[in-house]
């Protein structure tokens, strides 16, 4: 019997042991799975952090571009007014939203595309100086403005008509406020055209002339009430201009600005 007894217990032991050997070898498996994921998990971190920051630095220069365009097409806008203004000719200039205005009493009289009496005078001095400007701010017009600062470019110029909310009258020349906006955005464009061909040789970046039209009816008014006064505003000529963005190169300073 001692002797099965002494059996018993080194097989007892020995399949301890085993045991022993065995949870062993699970836990340095089981460490090196959490080790290898735990490497995986830092490797995954740390190029989401590293995509993160690439996605922040080129959101900041894309900020930086913007405000470079902001800053170019303020100061055309600024110039033109500034200039227009010395030779008798008030326009509004909205630099936010890259506008300059001319309203409906220095163009047309209500519901006609006919110029008010002097109009076509008053866009022939808003024509000269746009040629004279848009040099500065357009893509290959270097030669023609040897003290250019800014990098952004001109990419569109859209002549915009404006109405009233007044309905046209049956039997008037146009159907509607559309047709009315739109044939006073085309006739503006051939006046201005006209006066200064020069306008039509202005390029965006990708070859495009710069210059077109849209009506807008009494879709984007400036005046939300229904009185005489704030229609008189709605009816109106302006003048959009959108802008490409500078490149990333380094940029000159927003304060400098074109002598003219």
């Amino acid at each position: 019997m001692s002797r099965l007894r002494r059996a018993a217990a080194v097989g007892g032991a020995a399949e301890e042991g085993s045991y022993l050997v065995s949870v062993s070898d699970l836990m340095a498996g089981l460490l090196f799975v959490f080790i290898i994921t735990l490497m995986v998990f830092a490797f995954n971190l740390r190029r989401a952090e590293d995509s993160l920051r690439q996605a922040e630095e080129q959101k900041q220069e894309e900020v930086k571009q913007l405000k470079g365009a902001d800053a170019a097409r303020a100061q055309l806008l600024s110039t033109i007014q500034t200039r227009l203004a010395r030779e008798g000719l008030a326009v509004e200039i909205d630099v936010e939203h890259g506008v300059l205005r001319l309203p409906e009493e220095i163009l047309f009289r209500s519901g006609f595309d006919d110029f008010n009496p002097g109009g076509r005078e008053r866009l022939a001095v808003l024509a000269d100086n746009l040629a004279t400007v848009l040099p500065c701010f357009t893509v290959g017009s270097i030669d023609r403005c040897p003290q250019r600062t800014y990098d952004a470019n001109v990419e569109a110029v859209v002549i915009e008509g404006h109405t009233d909310d007044v309905p046209l009258l049956p039997g008037m020349r146009f159907k509607d406020n559309w047709q009315l906006s739109a044939a006073r955005a085309i006739r503006t464009y051939e006046v201005l055209t006209s006066r200064s061909a020069e306008l039509l040789s202005f390029r965006n970046e990708r070859g495009e002339p710069l210059f077109g039209v849209a009506g807008y009816a009494d879709s984007r008014r400036v005046a939300l009430e229904s009185t005489p006064e704030a229609r008189a505003r709605n009816r109106r000529i302006d003048l959009r201009v959108l802008m490409t963005p500078p490149s990333t190169d380094e940029r000159p300073a927003v304060s400098e600005v074109v002598e003219f």
